[in-house]
């Protein structure tokens, strides 16, 4: 469900509304709206929770001057299956948590845009007046960026290991992994387990028929560990995470600037993890991008960093951990990417195998998943002996 721009129209805000909002962004009571204009902003395919993201302009008169400015409106809409904290993607999570005022105590060189306003509205909705942060220079793709930003993580998720308190809000406490690996399986209605899936191998090359065979039976042993790696990743040292860590949520400070800090947008997803699990969906988010441009994988070198950073807070526990929480998280992402593989799979016709480049990518993104699965459950044994699948 989405809000398109005409009916934002319809209740856009009044000019009254937009001053309050101006007193607060400029600091100031004595105020003149002079002009103003807006425009949507971001994906064509947003959050089903986010009726749209919009950015307001314009110029304000202030005592002796007049000033430009701009702000963010965030429309969040209510999601019947998505009304409850426990659900991964609970509609007014974000909202709750800047009423919190919990992202204005962050760790140092961690910020979140200041908020303005939350209004709940005569429709429903939720929304968010958030800070404009175009001034600032938006990660990109590169192995540098990705680095900055994994030793950033480190020390942002280090920081609730070495003596900053856990946040304590409900709606922050629940399996953020569980809940993600619950919907995804129940949209991809048990295509993995279904043997007819796998026949459209049979018109591809003889050297993929292979692969999926390998594939196939790869998953199936790995997920006989699924539930055992979820109740290990609630046993890790618990962590205050983002958990939406890609480049267009990801802002560092001005061209010239440290990039030892860090501006995250898109609250969305927050919640209390395990220690490697932040690092876990990020490195997932971006296997999507590597396959894409054939890029190697780079866990190793994320992972390096990430724990500079968790060291560089003072942290000094057991690697082990923090791998596992790195490769457990992301190695179930493959309840999704596998389902995308077989449906790109079917959708091949005859020789023309349109679907075959995205089935590639699909296919090397589904071989690291399963490698990353397989060590967790390798770290699995290791750490919790006698507890995971196939232990006496």
């Amino acid at each position: 469900m989405s809000l398109e721009a005409s009916t934002l129209w319809t209740h856009a805000p009044d000019t009254e509304q937009l001053r309050r909002v101006l007193q607060r962004m400029l600091e100031s009571d004595d105020l003149a709206l002079l002009t103003w204009n807006s425009h949507p902003i971001g994906s064509q395919h947003p959050n089903p929770v986010t009726g749209g993201v919009y950015r307001f302009r314009g110029m304000a008169g202030l005592p002796g001057c007049t000033a430009s400015w701009s702000v963010i409106l965030k429309v969040s809409v209510r999601d019947p299956e998505r009304d409850h904290p426990s659900h991964y993607n609970y509609w007014k999570r974000e909202a709750l948590i800047y009423q919190s005022g919990l992202l204005g105590r962050l760790p140092d060189r961690i910020r979140a845009p200041r908020c303005y306003g939350v209004e709940e509205r005569p429709d429903g909705s939720i929304w968010l007046w958030l800070e404009d942060m175009e001034h600032l220079r938006q990660a990109d793709w590169s192995l540098t960026s990705m680095e900055a930003a994994a030793f950033i993580a480190g020390r942002f998720n280090g920081a609730y290991l070495c003596g900053l308190p856990l946040p304590e809000p409900s709606f922050l406490r629940y399996s953020w992994m569980g809940s993600w690996v619950s919907v995804c399986e129940a949209y991809a209605c048990g295509l993995a387990e279904q043997d007819d899936a796998w026949t459209a191998a049979a018109q591809l090359p003889s050297g993929w028929q292979a692969a999926l065979s390998s594939i196939r039976s790869r998953y199936r042993e790995s997920m006989g560990d699924k539930g055992h790696l979820l109740e290990a990743l609630e046993r890790l040292p618990r962590v205050f995470v983002h958990q939406d860590l890609w480049p267009p949520n990801l802002y560092f400070p001005e061209e010239g600037g440290h990039t030892d800090a860090l501006h995250i947008i898109d609250w969305q997803f927050a919640g209390i993890s395990g220690i490697g699990e932040e690092l876990g969906r990020f490195y997932g988010l971006y296997l999507s991008k590597a396959a894409s441009h054939g890029l190697q994988p780079p866990k190793d070198r994320l992972l390096e960093q990430y724990l500079k950073g968790l060291r560089k807070a003072g942290w000094n526990g057991d690697e082990r951990l923090v791998r596992f929480g790195l490769n457990a998280s992301a190695g179930l992402r493959i309840v999704m990417v596998l389902p995308k593989l077989l449906n790109a799979i079917a959708g091949l016709e005859g020789g023309g195998f349109r679907c075959l480049d995205k089935a590639e990518k699909l296919r090397h993104t589904a071989l690291e998943l399963l490698n990353c699965l397989e060590e967790a459950s390798q770290l699995l044994h290791e750490l919790w002996p006698g507890e995971a699948g196939g232990q006496s």
